[in-house]
């Protein structure tokens, strides 16, 4: 995360979640993010599920490919806004259920998402 955010701009504001209590982490994805990186399960609680915000999800590729559409789309919940799954291509599983994954294609798809984003798209998913 740390050298993900070197490359992005100081005046974009960022969040992390790591060590913030369950109220602090809600509040924060409800109201002060307009998108989010994820890693694929209960990762995605709190930035899609409740707050409903777009996203890149990655994951181990045996996860994203048996799990990934079942648990980004509106079958995980109601008018759900789809999450982007990080492809097979950029995904090197390991042992474990670990895996490796190029930082560029989440960057690119990100950008993507800030590139469709409006002052009345994101007024509307707050």
């Amino acid at each position: 995360m740390n050298e993900i955010l070197t490359i992005i701009p100081n005046t974009i504001p960022t969040y992390s979640a790591i060590g913030a209590t369950t109220y602090e982490t809600v509040v924060w994805w409800s109201q002060a993010i307009d998108l989010h990186i994820s890693p694929l399960g209960s990762g995605l609680t709190y930035a899609s599920w409740i707050g409903n915000k777009p996203g890149v999800v990655h994951g181990p590729s045996t996860m994203l490919n048996n799990l990934g559409y079942q648990i980004t789309t509106s079958l995980a919940r109601e008018n759900l806004i789809p999450q982007v799954l990080v492809p097979n291509e950029y995904i090197i599983d390991n042992k474990n259920g670990n895996y490796e994954c190029d930082w560029k294609i989440i960057y690119d798809e990100v950008l993507k998402i800030i590139n469709n984003l409006t002052p009345t798209n994101i007024d509307s998913m707050k």
